[in-house]
């Protein structure tokens, strides 16, 4: 299987979201050896979590970098994910990029808490 994620949290997160990241990929890579990793993240950060070695980090490229991560993240990725022909692609941190479904694979999201449901105020619209 080609199996990608929103890799944001795992390059740029020390704690909390960015260790489910990273523990979620590496159990992965452990367990199912056999399956290819694809990591979509806007940079890869000074954190020296590295993948294992079937897994590709995609970062966009010149063009697309000059759209700005979360753009890049919302917009181009649904188009960078059918191209890499993924037959599952897990947001790890409450969003799916827009236009997804058209990219012709399945998708699975991690919510991670609903604060945002119960005091909606706390949040930007584009937030909640």
């Amino acid at each position: 299987m080609l199996i990608g994620f929103d890799a944001k949290r795992y390059f740029l997160n020390r704690t909390g979201l960015g260790n489910y990241a990273r523990n979620t990929v590496r159990a992965l890579e452990k367990y199912y050896p056999e399956n290819r990793y694809f990591l979509y993240t806007p940079k890869t950060g000074e954190n020296s979590h590295l993948p294992g070695t079937k897994t590709i980090v995609r970062t966009p490229g010149s063009e697309q970098g000059r759209l700005g991560s979360a753009l890049w993240r919302t917009f181009s990725l649904s188009r960078i994910i059918k191209k890499d022909n993924l037959d599952i692609y897990h947001g790890l941190s409450h969003e799916l990029p827009l236009g997804i479904k058209k990219a012709g694979c399945r998708t699975a999201v991690t919510v991670h808490d609903l604060i945002f449901m119960r005091m909606p105020e706390l949040y930007s619209p584009i937030d909640a």
